[in-house]
Protein backbone atom coordinates (compact mmCIF):
# COMPACT_ATOMS: atom_id res chain seq x y z
CA UNK A 1 0.00 0.00 0.00
CA UNK A 2 1.03 3.61 -0.80
CA UNK A 3 2.59 5.10 2.50
CA UNK A 4 1.03 8.50 1.53
CA UNK A 5 -2.91 6.87 1.01
CA UNK A 6 -1.93 4.58 4.44
CA UNK A 7 -0.73 8.14 6.19
CA UNK A 8 -4.25 9.83 5.00
CA UNK A 9 -6.09 6.87 5.78
CA UNK A 10 -4.29 6.69 9.14
CA UNK A 11 -5.36 10.19 10.25
CA UNK A 12 -8.89 9.76 8.94
CA UNK A 13 -9.27 7.00 11.24
CA UNK A 14 -7.76 9.09 14.37
CA UNK A 15 -9.85 11.43 13.73
CA UNK A 16 -12.88 9.44 13.76
CA UNK A 17 -11.51 8.10 16.88
CA UNK A 18 -11.23 11.45 18.29
CA UNK A 19 -14.79 12.20 17.49
CA UNK A 20 -15.93 8.78 19.38
CA UNK A 21 -13.85 9.68 22.39
CA UNK A 22 -15.33 12.96 22.48
CA UNK A 23 -18.77 11.49 22.79
CA UNK A 24 -17.77 9.45 25.14
CA UNK A 25 -17.09 11.93 27.34
CA UNK A 26 -20.04 13.66 26.94
CA UNK A 27 -21.58 10.38 27.80
CA UNK A 28 -19.23 10.20 30.80
CA UNK A 29 -20.53 13.36 31.86
CA UNK A 30 -24.15 12.74 31.56
CA UNK A 31 -23.57 9.66 33.43
CA UNK A 32 -21.83 11.49 36.34
CA UNK A 33 -24.87 14.33 36.40
CA UNK A 34 -26.85 10.95 36.64
CA UNK A 35 -24.99 9.56 39.75
CA UNK A 36 -25.22 13.17 41.19
CA UNK A 37 -28.96 12.80 40.90
CA UNK A 38 -29.11 9.29 42.60
CA UNK A 39 -27.17 9.94 45.06
CA UNK A 40 -29.05 12.87 46.55
CA UNK A 41 -32.05 11.22 46.32
CA UNK A 42 -33.28 8.99 49.77
CA UNK A 43 -31.47 5.93 49.42
CA UNK A 44 -33.36 2.51 49.22
CA UNK A 45 -32.26 -0.57 47.52
CA UNK A 46 -33.58 0.26 43.73
CA UNK A 47 -31.39 3.42 44.52
CA UNK A 48 -28.18 2.10 45.57
CA UNK A 49 -28.73 -1.14 42.74
CA UNK A 50 -28.83 2.01 39.95
CA UNK A 51 -25.62 3.94 41.52
CA UNK A 52 -23.90 0.86 41.25
CA UNK A 53 -25.16 0.43 37.71
CA UNK A 54 -24.14 3.88 36.14
CA UNK A 55 -20.67 4.05 38.49
CA UNK A 56 -19.49 0.42 36.90
CA UNK A 57 -20.61 1.96 33.23
CA UNK A 58 -18.76 4.82 33.57
CA UNK A 59 -15.89 2.83 34.77
CA UNK A 60 -16.17 1.09 31.21
CA UNK A 61 -16.93 4.00 29.41
CA UNK A 62 -13.61 4.99 30.85
CA UNK A 63 -11.78 1.61 29.61
CA UNK A 64 -12.87 2.28 26.22
CA UNK A 65 -11.76 6.05 25.86
CA UNK A 66 -8.29 4.62 27.24
CA UNK A 67 -8.52 2.22 24.83
CA UNK A 68 -8.98 4.58 21.71
CA UNK A 69 -6.18 6.80 23.24
CA UNK A 70 -3.89 4.00 23.51
CA UNK A 71 -4.63 2.80 19.86
CA UNK A 72 -3.91 6.18 18.57
CA UNK A 73 -0.78 6.19 20.69
CA UNK A 74 0.59 3.19 19.84
CA UNK A 75 0.44 3.65 16.11
CA UNK A 76 -2.59 1.92 15.41
CA UNK A 77 -2.49 -1.72 17.28
CA UNK A 78 -3.58 -2.15 20.97
CA UNK A 79 -1.45 -4.55 23.02
CA UNK A 80 -3.32 -7.62 23.59
CA UNK A 81 -3.05 -7.54 27.18
CA UNK A 82 -5.70 -4.38 27.07
CA UNK A 83 -8.57 -6.23 25.58
CA UNK A 84 -7.65 -8.82 27.80
CA UNK A 85 -8.30 -6.17 30.94
CA UNK A 86 -11.59 -5.13 29.13
CA UNK A 87 -12.92 -8.49 29.23
CA UNK A 88 -11.73 -8.79 32.88
CA UNK A 89 -13.43 -5.96 33.64
CA UNK A 90 -16.50 -6.67 31.58
CA UNK A 91 -17.28 -9.80 33.43
CA UNK A 92 -16.67 -7.93 37.00
CA UNK A 93 -19.13 -5.81 35.91
CA UNK A 94 -21.35 -8.59 35.43
CA UNK A 95 -20.69 -10.24 38.33
CA UNK A 96 -21.40 -6.83 40.47
CA UNK A 97 -24.36 -6.11 38.77
CA UNK A 98 -26.35 -9.06 37.83
CA UNK A 99 -26.35 -11.10 41.80
CA UNK A 100 -27.53 -14.23 39.21
CA UNK A 101 -27.25 -17.42 40.93
CA UNK A 102 -24.16 -19.01 42.68
CA UNK A 103 -23.54 -21.06 40.10
CA UNK A 104 -23.30 -17.97 37.39
CA UNK A 105 -21.35 -16.44 39.85
CA UNK A 106 -18.56 -19.36 40.14
CA UNK A 107 -18.70 -19.37 36.14
CA UNK A 108 -17.74 -15.88 36.00
CA UNK A 109 -15.19 -16.01 38.07
CA UNK A 110 -13.58 -18.77 36.32
CA UNK A 111 -14.29 -16.62 32.74
CA UNK A 112 -11.48 -14.09 35.07
CA UNK A 113 -9.36 -16.86 36.22
CA UNK A 114 -8.94 -17.62 32.48
CA UNK A 115 -8.35 -14.26 31.46
CA UNK A 116 -5.82 -13.85 33.65
CA UNK A 117 -4.01 -16.89 33.17
CA UNK A 118 -4.58 -16.08 29.13
CA UNK A 119 -2.99 -12.58 30.08
CA UNK A 120 0.48 -14.76 31.86
CA UNK A 121 0.83 -16.89 29.33
CA UNK A 122 0.50 -13.85 26.49
CA UNK A 123 2.85 -12.13 28.72
CA UNK A 124 5.44 -15.35 29.25
CA UNK A 125 4.97 -16.04 25.29
CA UNK A 126 6.10 -12.58 24.23
CA UNK A 127 9.22 -12.13 26.42
CA UNK A 128 9.93 -15.87 24.80
CA UNK A 129 9.27 -14.33 21.10
CA UNK A 130 11.27 -11.55 21.81
CA UNK A 131 14.51 -12.93 23.34
CA UNK A 132 14.67 -12.22 26.76
CA UNK A 133 16.18 -14.73 29.59
CA UNK A 134 13.58 -17.28 31.30
CA UNK A 135 14.62 -15.06 34.82
CA UNK A 136 12.19 -12.39 33.49
CA UNK A 137 8.87 -14.43 33.79
CA UNK A 138 5.82 -12.83 34.99
CA UNK A 139 5.43 -11.63 38.32
CA UNK A 140 1.94 -9.74 38.95
CA UNK A 141 3.36 -5.95 39.33
CA UNK A 142 4.22 -6.67 35.44
CA UNK A 143 0.77 -7.42 34.56
CA UNK A 144 -0.81 -4.78 36.72
CA UNK A 145 1.63 -2.49 37.25
CA UNK A 146 4.33 -0.90 35.13
CA UNK A 147 3.06 -0.22 31.89
CA UNK A 148 5.63 -1.90 29.80
CA UNK A 149 4.21 -3.30 26.42
CA UNK A 150 5.29 -6.15 25.09
CA UNK A 151 4.80 -5.67 21.82
CA UNK A 152 7.47 -4.58 19.09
Amino acid sequence: MNQQLKSSINKFLDLFLILLAFLLLLTMARDIYHIFRLVIEPLDNRVIDEIIQEVLTFFMIFEFIMLIFRYVQEGHHIPIRYLIYICITAVLRQILSVHGSALEVLLLALAILVLVFTLILVHNAMIRIRGKNHKDKIEIHHLFGEDDDMHG
